[in-house]
This record gives C-alpha cells, sequence and structure tokens, in this order.
C-alpha cells in the first residue's frame, strides 16, 4: 500500500509540473499575441496617419495643378506675342510634371492604405 501510494504522489507530481508547463508555454504565447497585436496596431495607426497626410497633400496638388493648367492655357495664347512667356510657360510646365509625380505618389500611399484597410 506504501509502494502505491508512492507511486501516486510521483505520477501527481508529474501530472502537477507538467500542467505549469502548459500553463506557463499558453501564458507566453498571450503574451506574444497581445505584444504582435499591439504593433499591428501601432503600425496600421501610423499608415493611417501617413494616408491622411497624403490625402491633405493630395487635395493641395490637385488644386495647384489646376491653377497652373489655367494659367498655362492664358499664357499659351499670349506667348506668340512676348517670347518671355515662352520662359514662363516652359516654368508652368515644369511645375505640373512635379505636381504630376506628387499627386502619384500621394495616390499610391492612399491606396496602400485602403488595401490594408481591406
Amino acid at each position: 500500500m506504501k509502494k502505491l501510494l508512492l507511486v501516486g504522489c510521483i505520477l501527481l507530481a508529474g501530472v502537477a509540473a507538467y500542467g505549469s508547463d502548459i500553463e506557463a508555454s499558453y501564458a507566453d504565447l498571450e503574451d506574444r499575441l497581445a505584444a504582435l497585436q499591439a504593433e499591428e496596431k501601432a503600425l496600421y495607426e501610423a499608415r493611417k496617419s501617413e494616408a491622411l497626410a497624403a490625402q491633405d497633400e493630395l487635395n493641395k496638388a490637385k488644386k495647384m495643378y489646376a491653377e497652373v493648367s489655367a494659367k498655362e492655357k492664358a499664357l499659351a495664347g499670349a506667348k506668340k506675342g512676348n517670347s518671355q512667356y515662352g520662359e514662363i510657360l516652359t516654368g508652368y510646365k515644369e511645375i505640373k510634371k512635379e505636381l504630376e509625380a506628387t499627386i502619384k505618389e500621394k495616390e499610391k500611399v492612399i491606396a496602400d492604405f485602403n488595401a490594408l484597410s481591406k
């Protein structure tokens, strides 16, 4: 009977130790999951801030593009009479190219965030 009781105590101690290992592993996994979720949320919020800033910059760039296009059209007719207008018109064309690149870049940032949000 004493041997049976001793074997039972040893098995019980083994099961208790095994159970605490499982609990420790589970707690570790839960901590890692929580950290990963927090990191993912922080990354999402950073991308959201970038997308909002990009949207503001995109709106400004589109507005400026429209203004430059209107001035470019107005100067196209005046260019025939004065060569100095040609230099200004060239400058407007360069600004339009830069604005087109900016618009494309900002639209990509916004599209990337929208894809991330889905």
